[in-house]
């Protein structure tokens, strides 16, 4: 979805690029806040920069950085998906998945090599910035697939009516959910 006057060149202009060594470096990821943020914030950060780098910058691969580093998996886990606890004798340790790593895999897991991005059109036409602090909608298809990746910035829960043209039968149709309850990690959800 290019945006005419959003500093960007149109996407059928510029080749194709991959967005790698991604990471939340400095404090952007805190969007004003200044106490510590919590994983549950930062998930969603992440997957709102991955859907402006496939959606507005039209980059057809997405890599994050670094996939785990000494620290917490409950607070400031921009850095990492996995959280690594090392001992005090640096020579044994456990781990803790972050929410990032699920944010992620929302799109890694379901948007495979060879899939091409279509256009989603709302009918509350959100223009990007406003799209960035609701609810973000990016489409893929394959050969027989479609791959729907819903980001939900708000604080409440959103109901999303897909109307697809053209389209006769679905089957398989499947729902996945991360959000901040423990077992809330790309949950297969039934659909309503």
């Amino acid at each position: 979805m290019y945006e005419a006057g959003c500093g960007i060149p149109r996407p059928d202009t510029v080749s194709p690029f991959w967005q790698s060594e991604y990471c939340m470096l400095a404090d952007g990821y805190k969007e004003g806040k200044e106490e510590r943020v919590p994983a549950m914030d930062c998930a969603p950060f992440l997957a709102k920069v991955i859907y402006h780098g496939l959606t507005v910058a039209n980059a057809t691969a997405w890599q994050f950085w670094n996939a785990w580093e000494p620290g917490s998996a409950e607070f400031d886990s921009r850095y990492y998906m996995i959280a690594l606890k090392i001992y005090a004798a640096n020579t044994d340790g456990d781990f803790a998945v972050t929410k990032n790593l699920w944010a992620l895999g929302h799109y890694s897991r379901f948007i495979r090599p060879g899939m091409k991005r279509i256009v989603v059109v709302r009918k509350d036409e959100p223009d990007s910035r406003k799209a960035a602090q609701d609810v973000m909608l990016c489409a893929f298809t394959g050969k027989k697939e479609l791959v729907v990746v819903a980001v939900n910035y708000t604080t409440s829960s959103r109901d999303i009516l897909l109307d697809m043209p053209g389209v006769k039968r679905m089957k398989n149709k499947r729902q996945y959910v991360t959000s901040a309850g423990a077992e809330d990690n790309m949950r297969l959800y039934p659909l309503p």
